[in-house]
């Protein structure tokens, strides 16, 4: 919190939710960019009421929530927009959703989206918050 890590992870939910696809490398300037487009149309209860119901969603659905274990002390950045933006597009698509199965989670699969290496990359940042998305909408 001494660092504002909890306002860059709510920065980039909305961030990557709305915009991940014009989204080249460099994370500070994408977000610098990104607040400055919205500065000037930002709505708080839109804002709050979607980031609450991804929460709540996670919240339910997702055994350990953002982190990979019960016991982990944190919760990696690129986990966290994994999850996050995915579930926010998957609502967004469905805002009654379901799931299914979440035993995707603990895959292979997911564990390689949700490492850090070359996790900048605009192909990974697509590739894990789509990979969720599609997960939850059984879009295999």
């Amino acid at each position: 919190k001494k660092r504002y890590d909890d306002l860059e992870l709510v920065l980039r939910f909305f961030a990557f939710l709305n915009d991940y696809k014009s989204f080249t490398h460099r994370v500070d300037e994408f977000l610098d960019d990104y607040v400055e487009k919205v500065k000037d149309n930002y709505n708080e209860k839109c804002f709050k009421d979607e980031f609450e119901r991804m929460v709540n969603f996670v919240d339910k659905y997702f055994e350990n929530g953002f982190r990979k274990t019960k016991t982990s002390k944190s919760t990696p950045r690129v986990r966290f927009e994994a999850i996050a933006v995915g579930v926010g597009l998957a609502l967004r698509e469905k805002p009654d959703l379901v799931p299914s199965s979440m035993a995707w989670v603990n895959s292979e699969e997911f564990k390689i989206h949700t490492t850090t290496h070359a996790s900048n990359s605009p192909s990974r940042v697509r590739g894990r918050v789509e990979y969720v998305r599609d997960m939850l909408l059984n879009k295999e």
